[in-house]
C-alpha cells in the first residue's frame, strides 16, 4: 500500500513478498509507484473534502478509486511492458485473499473491471484530475445559481403582493 499525502511511501508486507513471484512484486511496486507519482492519496483527500455533502458520494468515491487503480494498473503495465503480468498479479492477489492483509490493499475491489481494462487497455477511463475539476465546476455552478434563484424567488414573491 501507499501511505502519506506529501511524501507517500510504499509498504509491502514480508508475507506478500514471500507468497508472490518476483514479476508480481514488480507489478505491485510499479502500480504503487504510479500512485505516488500521481499523488493519488492527496487527490482523494481533497476530493473527499470537497464532496463532503455530496448525496451519492460513496458511489462517486468508489468510481474514482476504480479509475485511479485502472490508471495505475495501466502505468504499471506500460512500465513493465507486459499487460498480462499485471492482470495475472491482480488474480493472484485475489487468490491470496487476505492471507497477507496488505494484498487486499493492492486489489481493493473491482477485480473483473480492472483485469478487463488491463487486457483491453483502452483509454475509456476518465482522469481523476478531470473528475475533480468537473466536481469543482459543478459545485461552483450550484453555489452561483443558488443566490440567483433565491433573488428571483424573492422578486416574484414581492411582485405577488
Amino acid at each position: 500500500c501507499t501511505l502519506g499525502l506529501f511524501r507517500p511511501t510504499i509498504y509491502l508486507s514480508q508475507g506478500l513478498i514471500r507468497q508472490l513471484p518476483a514479476a508480481a512484486i514488480s507489478a505491485i511496486t510499479a502500480h504503487e509507484h504510479a500512485h505516488v507519482q500521481r499523488r493519488d492519496n492527496l487527490w482523494l483527500i481533497l476530493l473527499r473534502a470537497s464532496c463532503l455533502f455530496w448525496i451519492r458520494r460513496n458511489k462517486l468515491f468508489d468510481d474514482i478509486e476504480l479509475a485511479h487503480d485502472q490508471s495505475c494498473d495501466r502505468a504499471a503495465a506500460d512500465f513493465l511492458g507486459d499487460y498480462l503480468t499485471v492482470a495475472e498479479t491482480l488474480v493472484q492477489c485475489r487468490r491470496l485473499g487476505n492471507s497477507p492483509p496488505l494484498a487486499a490493499s493492492f486489489l481493493r475491489n473491482h477485480l473483473a473491471l480492472r483485469v478487463q481494462a488491463i487486457l483491453h487497455s483502452d483509454d475509456s477511463t476518465i482522469s481523476p484530475v478531470r473528475v475533480l475539476c468537473m466536481a469543482t465546476l459543478l459545485l461552483l455552478t450550484v453555489a452561483t445559481l443558488v443566490p440567483l434563484l433565491h433573488y428571483a424567488i424573492e422578486l416574484l414573491w414581492s411582485l405577488r403582493e
